[in-house]
């Protein structure tokens, strides 16, 4: 990615052909909503159930008693578990659905991207899980399959039809 970015910057500069001129509005909440799924992740995959045992899923490590808190990514808040990027980015990325391009060419969003979250995170957390278990219990595996991005992105996408 880093590299990817340089060479685009490098070869569109500032202007609004390059794609990430064109998320400049939208970056901030990106990195806000990667924090939000991190601090959440456990809420979502519990749903309620408080007996369901987040910290057991491959993929997940939980906080040790009396050992310091885990950190968010971005802002560095307190969570009690480190979620697989395997886990985070195809969730993450589904939220693309949401971003359309306004009259001056920059992306923004369709609908607030947290509040859809909020509510079907534990759908998206819980489709997650699903394929790992089905891929052995691969974290990895799971961020790289390409039917979990695109399922994930439809269930993005059937929000919108509410609106």
């Amino acid at each position: 990615m880093h590299k990817n970015y340089i060479n685009i910057h490098k070869e569109l500069g500032n202007t609004i052909e390059n794609p990430y001129v064109k998320m400049k509005y939208v970056i901030p909440d990106i990195f806000k909503l990667y924090d939000h799924l991190e601090r959440n992740m456990r809420k979502f995959y519990s749903n309620g159930i408080s007996n369901k045992k987040y910290g057991a899923v491959t993929g997940v490590t939980p906080k040790k008693d009396g050992k310091e808190a885990f950190k968010t990514k971005f802002y560095k808040e307190n969570i009690d578990y480190l979620t697989s990027n395997g886990f985070i980015y195809p969730i993450l990325g589904a939220f693309r659905a949401l971003l359309k391009e306004n009259n001056e060419h920059f992306y923004e969003w369709k609908k607030d991207p947290f509040m859809t979250m909020d509510k079907i995170g534990t759908e998206l957390v819980s489709s997650t899980v699903n394929m790992s278990r089905e891929l052995g219990n691969n974290p990895n595996a799971t961020g790289r399959n390409k039917t979990l991005w695109m399922n994930l992105y439809m269930i993005v996408c059937m929000e919108l039809i509410d609106m």
